[in-house]
Protein backbone atom coordinates (compact mmCIF):
# COMPACT_ATOMS: atom_id res chain seq x y z
CA UNK A 1 0.00 0.00 0.00
CA UNK A 2 2.80 2.35 0.93
CA UNK A 3 4.64 1.47 -2.18
CA UNK A 4 1.69 2.33 -4.59
CA UNK A 5 0.91 5.76 -2.60
CA UNK A 6 4.78 6.56 -3.70
CA UNK A 7 4.42 5.46 -7.18
CA UNK A 8 1.22 7.88 -7.18
CA UNK A 9 2.97 10.53 -5.91
CA UNK A 10 5.98 10.11 -8.11
CA UNK A 11 3.78 9.60 -11.18
CA UNK A 12 1.67 13.25 -10.05
CA UNK A 13 5.10 14.77 -9.83
CA UNK A 14 6.45 13.67 -13.13
CA UNK A 15 3.04 15.19 -14.93
CA UNK A 16 3.91 18.67 -12.77
CA UNK A 17 7.35 18.49 -13.48
CA UNK A 18 6.40 17.93 -17.44
CA UNK A 19 3.56 20.54 -17.72
CA UNK A 20 6.47 23.40 -16.23
CA UNK A 21 8.63 22.58 -18.82
CA UNK A 22 6.02 22.36 -21.37
CA UNK A 23 4.90 24.81 -24.02
CA UNK A 24 1.56 24.17 -22.84
CA UNK A 25 1.63 25.84 -20.37
CA UNK A 26 3.41 28.99 -21.70
CA UNK A 27 0.40 28.74 -24.49
CA UNK A 28 -2.10 28.65 -22.06
CA UNK A 29 -0.40 31.48 -20.06
CA UNK A 30 0.05 33.90 -23.06
CA UNK A 31 -3.85 33.25 -24.11
CA UNK A 32 -4.88 33.36 -20.81
CA UNK A 33 -2.82 37.01 -20.89
CA UNK A 34 -3.26 37.65 -24.83
CA UNK A 35 -7.66 37.31 -23.82
CA UNK A 36 -7.16 39.73 -20.28
CA UNK A 37 -5.68 42.25 -22.84
CA UNK A 38 -8.37 41.93 -25.32
CA UNK A 39 -11.11 42.41 -22.84
CA UNK A 40 -9.25 45.02 -21.63
CA UNK A 41 -8.72 46.90 -25.10
CA UNK A 42 -12.69 45.74 -25.59
CA UNK A 43 -13.57 47.86 -22.69
CA UNK A 44 -11.77 50.92 -23.25
CA UNK A 45 -13.11 51.49 -26.90
CA UNK A 46 -16.67 50.98 -25.73
CA UNK A 47 -15.80 53.38 -22.56
CA UNK A 48 -14.36 55.48 -25.48
CA UNK A 49 -17.19 55.34 -27.65
CA UNK A 50 -19.78 56.10 -25.02
CA UNK A 51 -18.00 59.05 -23.82
CA UNK A 52 -17.74 60.47 -27.15
CA UNK A 53 -21.19 60.11 -27.72
CA UNK A 54 -22.24 61.51 -25.02
CA UNK A 55 -19.80 64.60 -25.71
CA UNK A 56 -21.35 65.22 -29.23
CA UNK A 57 -25.02 65.34 -28.17
CA UNK A 58 -24.16 67.78 -25.57
CA UNK A 59 -22.36 69.64 -27.85
CA UNK A 60 -25.17 69.85 -30.06
CA UNK A 61 -27.31 70.17 -26.69
CA UNK A 62 -25.20 73.20 -26.49
CA UNK A 63 -25.16 74.68 -29.67
CA UNK A 64 -29.14 74.27 -30.03
CA UNK A 65 -29.38 76.01 -26.61
CA UNK A 66 -27.57 78.64 -27.39
CA UNK A 67 -29.25 79.49 -30.90
CA UNK A 68 -32.67 79.72 -29.07
CA UNK A 69 -31.09 81.82 -26.61
CA UNK A 70 -29.78 83.86 -29.58
CA UNK A 71 -33.13 84.22 -31.45
CA UNK A 72 -35.11 85.29 -28.36
CA UNK A 73 -32.55 88.17 -27.71
CA UNK A 74 -32.78 88.93 -31.77
CA UNK A 75 -36.65 88.93 -31.25
CA UNK A 76 -35.99 91.04 -28.70
CA UNK A 77 -34.04 93.47 -30.14
CA UNK A 78 -36.07 93.76 -33.13
CA UNK A 79 -39.52 94.04 -32.06
CA UNK A 80 -40.36 93.03 -28.72
CA UNK A 81 -38.43 95.82 -26.64
CA UNK A 82 -39.58 98.59 -28.76
CA UNK A 83 -43.56 97.18 -28.42
CA UNK A 84 -43.26 96.89 -24.70
CA UNK A 85 -41.11 100.48 -24.12
CA UNK A 86 -43.57 102.07 -26.13
CA UNK A 87 -47.16 100.46 -24.99
CA UNK A 88 -45.64 101.11 -20.99
CA UNK A 89 -45.11 104.38 -22.03
CA UNK A 90 -48.64 104.94 -23.55
CA UNK A 91 -50.16 103.23 -20.85
CA UNK A 92 -48.76 105.16 -18.54
CA UNK A 93 -49.60 109.04 -20.74
CA UNK A 94 -53.71 106.90 -20.81
CA UNK A 95 -53.62 106.51 -17.16
CA UNK A 96 -52.26 109.76 -15.94
CA UNK A 97 -54.81 111.32 -18.40
CA UNK A 98 -58.25 109.27 -17.78
CA UNK A 99 -57.45 110.11 -13.47
CA UNK A 100 -56.71 113.67 -13.93
CA UNK A 101 -60.08 113.80 -16.02
CA UNK A 102 -61.93 111.49 -13.06
CA UNK A 103 -60.65 114.01 -10.60
CA UNK A 104 -61.65 117.19 -12.96
CA UNK A 105 -58.17 118.42 -12.41
CA UNK A 106 -58.06 121.84 -14.21
CA UNK A 107 -54.79 120.45 -16.61
CA UNK A 108 -56.64 117.74 -17.53
CA UNK A 109 -56.08 117.21 -21.22
CA UNK A 110 -59.16 117.80 -23.32
CA UNK A 111 -57.60 115.13 -25.71
CA UNK A 112 -54.47 112.99 -25.89
CA UNK A 113 -53.83 110.91 -29.28
CA UNK A 114 -52.37 107.77 -29.97
CA UNK A 115 -50.10 105.70 -32.37
CA UNK A 116 -51.39 102.52 -31.77
CA UNK A 117 -48.51 100.23 -32.39
CA UNK A 118 -50.75 97.17 -34.39
CA UNK A 119 -48.05 95.38 -36.36
CA UNK A 120 -47.94 91.68 -35.90
CA UNK A 121 -44.81 90.08 -35.16
CA UNK A 122 -43.77 87.20 -36.11
CA UNK A 123 -43.69 84.10 -34.05
CA UNK A 124 -39.96 82.42 -33.41
CA UNK A 125 -39.58 78.56 -34.89
CA UNK A 126 -37.10 77.17 -32.46
CA UNK A 127 -35.88 74.37 -31.76
CA UNK A 128 -36.99 73.78 -28.51
CA UNK A 129 -38.63 70.54 -29.33
CA UNK A 130 -35.28 68.72 -30.54
CA UNK A 131 -33.51 70.30 -27.40
CA UNK A 132 -36.25 68.47 -24.98
CA UNK A 133 -35.42 65.42 -26.84
CA UNK A 134 -31.68 65.45 -26.23
CA UNK A 135 -31.24 66.61 -23.27
CA UNK A 136 -34.25 64.36 -21.32
CA UNK A 137 -33.04 61.17 -23.99
CA UNK A 138 -29.60 61.63 -24.97
CA UNK A 139 -27.30 63.96 -22.58
CA UNK A 140 -28.00 61.98 -19.22
CA UNK A 141 -28.03 65.08 -17.14
CA UNK A 142 -29.85 65.85 -13.49
CA UNK A 143 -30.88 68.47 -11.31
CA UNK A 144 -31.24 72.16 -12.58
CA UNK A 145 -30.87 71.52 -16.30
CA UNK A 146 -33.34 69.55 -16.26
CA UNK A 147 -36.23 72.37 -14.91
CA UNK A 148 -34.52 74.74 -16.81
CA UNK A 149 -35.75 72.74 -19.89
CA UNK A 150 -39.01 72.49 -18.94
CA UNK A 151 -39.60 76.47 -18.50
CA UNK A 152 -37.30 76.87 -22.04
CA UNK A 153 -40.46 74.73 -23.23
CA UNK A 154 -43.21 76.38 -21.88
CA UNK A 155 -41.41 79.81 -22.09
CA UNK A 156 -41.44 79.21 -25.84
CA UNK A 157 -44.87 77.74 -25.88
CA UNK A 158 -46.39 80.68 -24.03
CA UNK A 159 -44.53 83.25 -26.28
CA UNK A 160 -45.84 81.92 -29.45
CA UNK A 161 -49.18 81.73 -28.13
CA UNK A 162 -49.09 85.32 -26.97
CA UNK A 163 -47.47 85.82 -30.05
CA UNK A 164 -50.57 84.69 -32.07
CA UNK A 165 -53.07 85.99 -29.65
CA UNK A 166 -51.74 89.39 -30.24
CA UNK A 167 -51.86 89.32 -33.83
CA UNK A 168 -55.61 88.34 -34.12
CA UNK A 169 -56.43 91.25 -31.73
CA UNK A 170 -54.38 93.31 -34.12
CA UNK A 171 -56.79 92.36 -36.49
CA UNK A 172 -59.82 93.08 -34.70
CA UNK A 173 -59.06 96.50 -33.85
CA UNK A 174 -59.31 97.98 -37.37
CA UNK A 175 -62.61 98.10 -37.30
CA UNK A 176 -63.59 99.88 -33.86
CA UNK A 177 -64.41 103.03 -32.94
CA UNK A 178 -61.67 104.95 -32.07
CA UNK A 179 -63.03 105.02 -28.11
CA UNK A 180 -63.64 101.40 -28.58
CA UNK A 181 -59.95 100.76 -29.53
CA UNK A 182 -58.50 103.25 -26.92
CA UNK A 183 -60.40 100.79 -24.18
CA UNK A 184 -59.66 97.46 -25.84
CA UNK A 185 -56.19 98.85 -26.40
CA UNK A 186 -55.46 99.70 -22.64
CA UNK A 187 -57.45 97.41 -20.96
CA UNK A 188 -59.93 100.41 -19.62
CA UNK A 189 -63.46 99.87 -18.87
CA UNK A 190 -66.27 100.85 -21.77
CA UNK A 191 -69.82 100.20 -22.09
CA UNK A 192 -69.21 96.28 -22.47
CA UNK A 193 -67.25 95.75 -19.86
CA UNK A 194 -63.11 95.79 -19.56
CA UNK A 195 -61.15 93.96 -21.49
CA UNK A 196 -57.58 93.90 -20.40
CA UNK A 197 -56.50 90.98 -22.98
CA UNK A 198 -54.14 93.14 -24.89
CA UNK A 199 -51.98 94.73 -22.17
CA UNK A 200 -51.69 91.59 -20.42
CA UNK A 201 -50.69 89.87 -24.01
CA UNK A 202 -48.23 92.70 -24.31
CA UNK A 203 -46.35 92.00 -21.12
CA UNK A 204 -46.38 88.66 -21.33
CA UNK A 205 -44.92 88.47 -24.69
CA UNK A 206 -41.70 90.54 -22.65
CA UNK A 207 -42.15 87.93 -20.07
CA UNK A 208 -41.85 85.22 -21.87
CA UNK A 209 -39.43 86.39 -24.44
CA UNK A 210 -37.19 87.33 -21.49
CA UNK A 211 -37.63 84.00 -19.82
CA UNK A 212 -36.99 82.06 -23.09
CA UNK A 213 -33.60 83.83 -23.53
CA UNK A 214 -32.40 83.82 -19.97
CA UNK A 215 -33.25 80.20 -19.22
CA UNK A 216 -31.74 78.82 -22.49
CA UNK A 217 -28.35 80.89 -22.02
CA UNK A 218 -28.57 79.39 -18.42
CA UNK A 219 -29.31 75.64 -19.55
CA UNK A 220 -26.26 76.74 -22.20
CA UNK A 221 -23.72 77.48 -19.18
CA UNK A 222 -24.73 74.20 -17.27
CA UNK A 223 -24.32 72.30 -20.79
CA UNK A 224 -20.97 73.41 -21.08
CA UNK A 225 -19.85 72.50 -17.63
CA UNK A 226 -21.65 69.15 -17.88
CA UNK A 227 -19.41 68.53 -21.30
CA UNK A 228 -15.75 70.06 -19.38
CA UNK A 229 -16.19 67.23 -16.97
CA UNK A 230 -17.20 64.83 -19.69
CA UNK A 231 -13.51 66.10 -21.54
CA UNK A 232 -11.54 65.81 -18.14
CA UNK A 233 -13.01 62.00 -17.90
CA UNK A 234 -12.24 61.40 -21.43
CA UNK A 235 -8.54 62.58 -20.84
CA UNK A 236 -8.30 60.45 -17.58
CA UNK A 237 -9.54 57.24 -19.09
CA UNK A 238 -9.26 57.53 -22.52
CA UNK A 239 -6.02 60.04 -23.13
CA UNK A 240 -5.81 62.86 -25.49
CA UNK A 241 -6.77 63.88 -27.79
CA UNK A 242 -9.69 65.21 -26.20
CA UNK A 243 -12.84 65.97 -28.32
CA UNK A 244 -13.54 69.97 -27.88
CA UNK A 245 -16.21 71.21 -26.09
CA UNK A 246 -18.55 73.37 -27.82
CA UNK A 247 -18.91 77.35 -26.40
CA UNK A 248 -21.74 79.84 -26.27
CA UNK A 249 -21.03 83.26 -24.87
CA UNK A 250 -23.66 86.05 -24.25
CA UNK A 251 -21.00 88.60 -22.51
CA UNK A 252 -20.91 90.87 -25.21
CA UNK A 253 -22.50 94.58 -24.24
CA UNK A 254 -25.27 94.07 -26.52
CA UNK A 255 -26.06 90.92 -25.11
CA UNK A 256 -25.83 91.78 -21.59
CA UNK A 257 -28.01 94.95 -22.24
CA UNK A 258 -30.36 92.79 -23.42
CA UNK A 259 -30.63 89.48 -21.31
CA UNK A 260 -32.47 90.07 -18.06
CA UNK A 261 -30.86 90.22 -14.97
CA UNK A 262 -30.45 87.07 -12.98
CA UNK A 263 -32.01 88.33 -10.54
CA UNK A 264 -35.49 88.48 -11.74
CA UNK A 265 -35.40 84.56 -11.42
CA UNK A 266 -33.57 84.13 -8.40
CA UNK A 267 -36.94 82.44 -6.50
CA UNK A 268 -36.58 79.82 -9.71
CA UNK A 269 -33.05 79.15 -9.47
CA UNK A 270 -33.12 78.57 -5.46
CA UNK A 271 -35.44 75.47 -6.25
CA UNK A 272 -32.46 74.00 -7.41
Amino acid sequence: MEKQAVDILSEIWNWVAWLSNSNFVAALAGALAGAVAANRIAIRKERKAQLGDRLRDTNSAITLSGLIANEALVLKRQYVLDLHRDFTSDLATFNDARERHERNAADAPERVEFIFGLSELPTLPSPTETLFNLVFDKVRIDGRPLGLMLAIKQAHQSLNLSIETRNQLCREFHPLSRDQRIARYFGAPFRDGTDEKYPDTVFNIYQSTNELAFFSATLCADLQKHGKKLAKAYEKEIGKPVPQVNEARFDTPRALELMPPEAAYSDFLSMF
